[in-house]
């Protein structure tokens, strides 16, 4: 369980938060476009699964996920289906290709407490990969990040009550709207990001 949270929290920040509007505008363009995002990737794996006893076996693990994700999304440029369908195939690959190499790293002692790699990979999940999701849902125009919306998405795993999660979903629902207008993709995504929080919350 550890080693799979740090993998995916590595797969998230790697995935997300280092692909700025130029790589996800130009990766399905150019091949060194989509070999510098893998390489952030697997940097980003490499700085999360680290810690005692990371040995060269481990980063060629990595190395091994890198490749297969950079052959995972030149298929999905290529021939892959489009649309909500296809993020979510593409997402559940990723996934998958992490529980593949998870033997590799059970003996390792990671350097970030668990519970706070748990916390960062549920904001992440909850700023970007669901708003992008009901994005696509919902719109077929270019993605924008919503700032606002990312910020309240990511800060609820933080909050740890249940009252005060409801408290700051609804301000940033309120803010939201305020600022992008009361668009459908906005609302579900602050809604799931609620649900899932306090879910999580309650239940583990």
């Amino acid at each position: 369980m550890d080693a799979f949270v740090h993998l995916y929290l590595g797969h998230l920040f790697g995935d997300y938060v280092l692909q700025n509007g130029w790589i996800a505008t130009k990766k399905s363009k150019s091949k060194i476009v989509l070999l510098i995002h893998v390489l952030l990737v697997v940097l980003s794996h490499v700085v999360f699964a680290f810690g005692v006893n990371f040995r060269l076996y481990q980063f060629l693990a990595v190395l091994g996920i890198g490749a297969l994700h950079y052959i995972t999304d030149m298929i999905k440029i290529e021939a892959g289906p489009r649309g909500w369908i296809g993020y979510i195939i593409d997402q559940t690959i990723h996934v998958l290709i992490i529980i593949i190499f998870l033997g590799a790293f059970k003996d390792i002692s990671f350097w970030l407490p668990t519970w706070v790699s748990i916390r960062f990979a549920f904001s992440i999940f909850n700023a970007y990969l669901i708003g992008i999701l009901f994005h696509i849902v919902f719109n077929d125009e270019g993605y924008k990040r919503d700032i606002i919306g990312y910020i309240f998405r990511a800060v609820l795993p933080w909050i740890g009550s249940v009252w005060a999660e409801l408290a700051v979903f609804a301000v940033g629902l309120w803010a939201c709207g305020s600022a992008y207008g009361w668009k459908r993709d906005m609302i579900y995504s602050m809604v799931t990001s609620a649900a899932l929080t306090t879910i999580w919350g309650v239940f583990l």
